[in-house]
């Protein structure tokens, strides 16, 4: 009798230990939507610098962006490009220069060239929808460590009728914090195209 009550015992331990962990282990989804927290939002006023290193070249390009839902304007503000302006209406792009007569719309494969020369296409700052909304993701790997802090590995694979610049990505989330530390975005093929990390 004493025998059974203790194998009952342990595998009750067991089922409450699996449920407990299982309860506790966040989904692909949630560590997405928690990022998108974190990264996107629907307006905002920034003031940035960009650096744009060539050929042991730097450049360094600043900004004000300016941005409301599918809706954004970016001016430049350093000597070199002073008066270089951008405004995004849904999907559409428009770029003035302070020299030309004419404003120019940005379309077709003007879009995967670099923006001011940089590794940003203009189809890369076109996106402004939620990840979740373009990507199926999964968990990889849920014990890895990046630059010192413990991340979340996510393969996402673009979701079926919808356009995104990278067929498919794999992101290292922070699990603290909820913020893409790197991220590595492939086209159909498989090729890499870029990385992108953050320090």
């Amino acid at each position: 009798m004493l025998k059974k009550q203790f194998i009952f015992l342990i595998l009750l331990s067991i089922l409450i230990f699996s449920f407990s962990t299982s309860a506790l282990a966040i989904t692909a989804e949630e560590i997405i939507d928690n990022r998108d927290e974190n990264e996107y939002f629907e307006s905002a006023r920034i003031k940035a610098k960009m650096i744009i290193t060539n050929g042991g070249r730097e450049m360094t390009k600043e900004m004000i962006s300016i941005s409301d839902g599918e809706n954004a304007y970016v001016e430049f503000t350093n000597a070199r490009d002073k008066g270089t302006k951008y405004l995004k209406k849904g999907d559409n792009l428009w770029m003035s220069f302070p020299d030309a007569e004419e404003v120019v719309k940005i379309s077709g494969h003007m879009m995967n060239q670099g923006m001011m020369g940089s590794d940003f296409s203009y189809q890369d700052i076109m996106e402004s929808t939620k990840l979740t909304d373009l990507y199926n993701f999964e968990v990889i790997d849920e014990d890895s460590t990046y630059q010192g802090r413990k991340t979340y590995i996510l393969e996402g694979t673009a979701k079926e009728g919808k356009e995104v610049s990278y067929y498919q990505r794999k992101t290292w989330i922070d699990q603290e914090r909820f913020i893409a530390l790197k991220e590595e975005l492939y086209a159909q093929s498989g090729r890499l195209l870029k990385v992108s990390i953050v320090n």
